[in-house]
């Protein structure tokens, strides 16, 4: 069962839909993100029928039983593991936690005039993010990885699974729009129509 959806799905459309249906909405609540997530499910994920992927999302060191050598012996921690689409594997990449870009150009003092981030903390974390997306890429070029994650940890398919990310955390600003969240909200939007 993908993060208690149901299922099987055949496609990807079908389990967005499906989270969508599961994360309507709270009362109160003045965003309709999960709307939006049901109407633009066809357009989320490039490989809409797959391969899908097997997720850990507790996967971290804590989980991880190595031996004296730190040899891998086992990943424990498994009870919310589930078969997802692929993109969803830029969740992991989101302990890298970079804000969307759309989503951050609202925040003042962030960028400067022609978009480039000038907050050093952000600067630092924006460098870490792509010098972990290196090291995922080279090591898919290695292993001969087809499709490559790597390319939709830093793109729209990213964006989009950070706005789930943070609506299933119930984040204040995401389930109420703050003011200007809504054009960066929309922006990323735009941009999964688009891609």
């Amino acid at each position: 069962m993908a993060n208690g959806l149901g299922g099987p799905f055949e496609t990807a459309t079908e389990y967005y839909r499906a989270w969508a249906t599961k994360n309507m909405c709270p009362p109160g609540a003045t965003s309709d993100l999960s709307t939006q997530i049901s109407q633009l499910a066809p357009f989320i994920s490039p490989d809409n029928h797959g391969p899908f992927r097997l997720f850990h999302p507790d996967f971290a060191v804590h989980n991880v039983i190595v031996d004296e050598e730190y040899n891998i012996l086992s990943l424990i921690d498994w009870e919310y593991a589930f078969v997802g689409p692929s993109e969803l594997a830029t969740q992991q990449a989101l302990r890298y936690q970079t804000y969307p870009l759309p989503v951050l150009a609202i925040v003042p003092g962030m960028m400067d005039e022609n978009g480039n981030v000038i907050d050093q903390g952000w600067r630092e974390a924006f460098q870490q993010r792509s010098e972990f997306i290196a090291a995922v890429s080279s090591q898919e070029k290695r292993l001969d990885v087809s499709p490559p994650m790597s390319t939709r940890i830093n793109g729209v398919q990213a964006d989009i699974c950070w706005l789930i990310a943070m609506w299933k955390q119930k984040m204040p600003w995401i389930l109420n729009y703050a003011p200007g969240i809504q054009k960066g909200v929309d922006t990323i939007l735009k941009a999964v129509r688009e891609a």
